[in-house]
């Protein structure tokens, strides 16, 4: 099994397309992010510690937000060179984030980035750290996927997406907490298909695990919305929107 690094620079040059095809929407997605920071923020200097190819991040900008995009794979990062981020885009992991400390107003990770966590000792370090480098007041913006998505969802999974001369099969396998992502790239060349696979691994936290290890990291005020929504998180919830603030 290749680690998270080695999996996102595999598919770099192909992401955007693959989450385009999978119906991924950054401009409802930005301004939904626009919402919650402008409402709970104390400030507009954002990290995205997941940025992976700078799309959601090229809105923000544009929607007046002062935006440093980090990840882990420097080739993710290459693919948002013609974004407009400009000395912006930051080679960085969850759990050492390259900057000093109350650096930022907030911090966001979205598209489940955080599941591709595997322990709940790794979580709470990357807790931490973002708790670490946001001013007081700050406040933390991120999705995961729900145990309940893993087990109705994402489990047994198998779909094809294609499209303009690219095919993507994608297969997702359960094992408790733990499930693991196969993605197969067939990219049209002539008459043949080019084939480039990778796996990754997720796992599931439930709502009770995720407060916890934020409180614990020093976030005193937990809230937990429907992604994409203003509800809040039920048992039937497929992805959490969580809001942690660094109060002091």
């Amino acid at each position: 099994m290749e680690d998270v690094k080695t999996f996102f620079d595999r598919i770099a040059p192909y992401y955007d397309r693959i989450v385009q095809m999978a119906g991924a929407k950054y401009v409802l997605w930005s301004k939904y992010i626009k919402l919650l920071l402008s409402q709970n923020a104390p400030g507009r200097r954002i990290l995205d510690i997941s940025a992976g190819t700078g799309s959601l991040d090229a809105l923000l900008v544009k929607e007046g937000f002062d935006v440093y995009a980090m990840d882990v794979s420097f080739a993710m990062l290459k693919q948002s060179l013609h974004r407009g981020l400009g000395g912006r885009l930051v080679a960085g992991s969850f759990d050492a984030i390259p900057f000093s400390s109350g650096a930022f107003d907030a911090a966001i990770s979205t598209f489940d980035s955080l599941n591709t966590v595997l322990s709940s000792d790794e979580l709470l370090r990357v807790f931490r750290e973002v708790h670490r480098v946001l001013v007081d007041g700050g406040v933390f913006l991120f999705d995961m996927n729900s145990p309940y998505s893993y087990r109705t969802y994402w489990d047994g999974l198998e779909r094809v997406d294609e499209g303009g001369g690219m095919m993507v099969v994608w297969r997702a396998f359960r094992n408790g907490a733990i499930t693991r992502l196969r993605i197969d790239i067939f990219l049209r060349e002539g008459r043949c298909w080019r084939r480039i696979s990778g796996e990754l691994l997720e796992r599931a936290y439930p709502l009770r695990t995720i407060i916890g290890l934020l409180r614990r990291a020093g976030f005193s005020r937990v809230i937990c919305l429907n992604h994409m929504g203003l509800s809040p998180c039920g048992r039937s919830t497929m992805r959490y929107q969580i809001m942690a603030f660094k109060i002091v």
